[in-house]
């Protein structure tokens, strides 16, 4: 379950009902686990997020996953990659059960001609990817522990405010550990920021849901 979707993302979900008839859509379902493609993958085309979340995470030289972004309902996957005509630079890994509308490269540009009214939206998506790992660089270094996740509990609620985030997914978006992550969590509910039901985060301030 997510927030009520925003003017763009009610454009994009129109037009994915739009392009079910468009030659070369591929009506592609995943269950929960499921990666949908590798960093080194040639993009071919995109993927139309109708239903489900999708979590993206790059490699580094180590083997070690980071968590960089969740792409849910109304969201495009892999559309710089496809624009730019590069590999995946990260993976795409379910975190539920999927279903999305794959269109390739070619298809792909062809609708954002015939559709100018989409592309400004994908356009602002991708300044907003941008954007949000901008701001976590500048919190790498400028915010305490408990301060970074807070600010990832504010984001993956913002993603999905039903779900029970694990303390490891925040630990892995806040870059740091499990156990600081604990901490973290002990400091905000003394604070009253957050109250916790077994493992279950809730937030007290809400401003982040406007």
């Amino acid at each position: 379950m997510r927030l009520e979707k925003n003017p763009d993302e009610r454009l994009i979900e129109s037009a994915i009902r739009k392009m079910e008839s468009e030659p070369g859509v591929i009506r592609l379902q995943y269950r929960a686990g499921e990666m949908i493609f590798h960093p080194g993958n040639e993009p071919g085309g995109t993927y139309w997020v109708r239903t489900g979340q999708i979590k993206l995470e790059a490699i580094d030289p180590g083997g070690k996953t980071h968590f960089l972004h969740v792409m849910s309902e109304a969201k495009v996957l892999g559309l710089g990659a496809c624009l730019m005509n590069r590999p995946h630079a990260y993976q795409a890994k379910t975190l539920g059960e999927v279903s999305v509308i794959w269109l390739d490269a070619k298809s792909t540009r062809k609708f954002m001609v015939d559709h100018p009214e989409v592309a400004e939206p994908l356009m602002r998506q991708l300044c907003e990817e941008l954007e949000l790992l901008e701001g976590r660089l500048r919190s790498a270094y400028s915010l305490d522990a408990t301060e970074r996740v807070y600010e990832t509990i504010l984001y993956l609620k913002k993603c999905d405010p039903c779900r029970n985030w694990s303390r490891g997914e925040i630990a892995e978006w806040a870059g740091t550990t499990p156990e600081t992550v604990a901490r973290a969590i002990a400091d905000l509910r003394e604070q009253a920021r957050i109250f916790t039901e077994g493992r279950k985060i809730h937030l007290l301030r809400k401003k982040f849901l406007n």
